[in-house]
């Protein structure tokens, strides 16, 4: 076993860490993506064999080993990457799945807890994922893994086998040979208060793969609109109708904010468009700070007027003094 730490340049006995840090720093430098040369390819090719027989993901020549020792030249267990390890920086993980909830303004300003149903690739527990019984080398890529791309000085995953070298004589029935097979997962997704945009992510709830980790599932929050209220950060904008008259005399209205009622005196001779500042009563963000409420007020005009209010309208008129400017 010694020279299998010789090649990762270390002494005999080194920890999984320091195995793994080996792999990766000797990765960088031989791996065929950087270097293409073949003096490059054959490092790697034992550098991957001492790396799987270190780290126990296959057995020595001498022990055993029905396909070989060289990954890129046979022998890789089922499943087996010869670019993944490294180039994403451990093992391998499931691309992450994408869906869009929709919350109302209610529903952000008290906080809510929404059952998200979806469907997943699930491993297959028939097969353990490797899609059947029974392998036997790739004919394909000569059990590698991979395939030279014509024309020029690189490499590729062999289409036939998915990298792994191994083809199965036997195909599994529950998942027809693909390893996976859809699943309904159910998950209890927390909307946080004051959450209006951006991302929840649930880590590992999505895709299962293979020898690898499961992806993560992204919710993207899309708030719906409010039939009163504009949403502007943690702030809330309305518009209220008030009748010119009392816009003019001085009145108190009654609104109504998302967590209850409040009171608004209006003074004499108020100003069409003024706007009110309901200090605290907007949207509330989990940290504890919290937006304002702005209330516009908007002059509603009377839709008649009989001949009786004209007159006092026209002696009114007369009586009051108006600056031109």
């Amino acid at each position: 076993m010694n020279q299998y730490y010789e090649v990762l340049g270390l002494k005999k006995g080194a920890s999984d860490k320091e195995i793994k840090s080996a792999y990766r720093k000797m990765s960088k430098k031989y791996h065929p993506d950087v270097n293409p040369s073949d003096e490059a390819k054959e490092k790697m090719s034992k550098i991957n064999e001492a790396y799987e027989i270190l780290t126990g993901k296959r057995q020595a020549p001498n022990q055993g080993n029905p396909f070989g020792g060289n990954p890129f030249r046979g022998g890789q267990r089922p499943g087996f990457d010869p670019f993944g390890d490294f180039f994403r920086g451990g093992p391998r993980k499931a691309n992450p799945l994408q869906f869009v909830i929709d919350v109302t303004l209610e529903e952000v300003f008290s906080g809510i807890e929404k059952e998200i149903k979806y469907n997943i690739n699930a491993t297959c527990n028939t097969c353990a994922g490797v899609g059947g019984k029974d392998p036997k080398v790739c004919n394909s890529c000569n059990g590698q893994g991979v395939t030279q791309i014509p024309g020029i000085n690189m490499v590729t995953m062999c289409n036939q086998c998915g990298g792994t070298g191994q083809v199965m004589t036997k195909i599994c029935n529950d998942c027809n040979g693909g390893g996976s097979k859809p699943e309904q997962k159910t998950l209890k997704l927390r909307i946080p208060k004051g959450k209006t945009d951006g991302n929840l992510i649930a880590r590992g709830m999505g895709n299962q793969i293979k020898d690898g980790l499961s992806g993560d599932v992204i919710f993207r929050v899309n708030l719906k609109p409010h039939d009163k209220f504009k949403v502007d950060g943690l702030n809330l904008h309305s518009i209220e109708k008030v009748g010119v008259f009392d816009m003019m005399l001085g009145t108190q209205i009654t609104f109504e904010t998302l967590d209850g009622k409040v009171k608004i005196d209006i003074p004499k001779l108020c100003e069409p468009n003024k706007v009110f500042r309901l200090k605290g009563k907007g949207l509330v963000h989990d940290n504890g700070i919290s937006g304002d409420l702005y209330v516009n007020l908007n002059a509603e005009m009377p839709k008649e007027l009989s001949e009786e209010q004209e007159n006092l309208l026209k002696q009114v008129k007369e009586g009051i003094k108006v600056d031109v400017l």
